[in-house]
């Protein structure tokens, strides 16, 4: 709903927030979970600063936020797909919750970075864990 709020205070929207819910959908496939604000009824909303209206039907649903659980051993697997390597992984034992410190592969400069001497500064990635 926060979201909503701030459209309406920020660009001028008109979204009743007492006919959305929040919804949540777990899916067990891809470990992850879905927010959702679920129109409780059909309605029009207008947004002034975008000048967009949008239609909602009953039921329908705006996608707010996306939560995955990967596993630690995902994590270094997708840092060093995506040019990373994972220096030191910090896991909590009591909360399924770690900290990821991801290094750039390239010591060259970056045209992206050209301030770092690395292609991408280092990255803390929080995530969940499965263990």
């Amino acid at each position: 709903m926060n979201l909503l709020a701030r459209i309406n205070r920020e660009l001028g929207g008109d979204f009743d927030l007492a006919h959305f819910e929040h919804v949540a959908k777990i899916n067990h496939h891809t470990r992850s979970v879905e927010m959702h604000l679920r129109s409780r009824r059909r309605q029009t909303v207008n947004i002034a600063a975008a000048e967009l209206s949008a239609e909602f039907m009953e039921g329908e649903t705006i996608w707010t936020k996306a939560a995955t659980s990967i596993l630690s051993d995902e994590v270094v697997r997708m840092a060093c797909t995506a040019g990373f390597r994972c220096d030191i992984q910090w896991i909590d034992e009591q909360w399924p919750f770690a900290e990821n410190l991801l290094i750039g592969n390239n010591l060259h400069q970056c045209d992206a970075f050209p301030f770092f001497p690395v292609a991408v500064a280092p990255l803390v990635w929080n995530f969940l864990s499965s263990k």
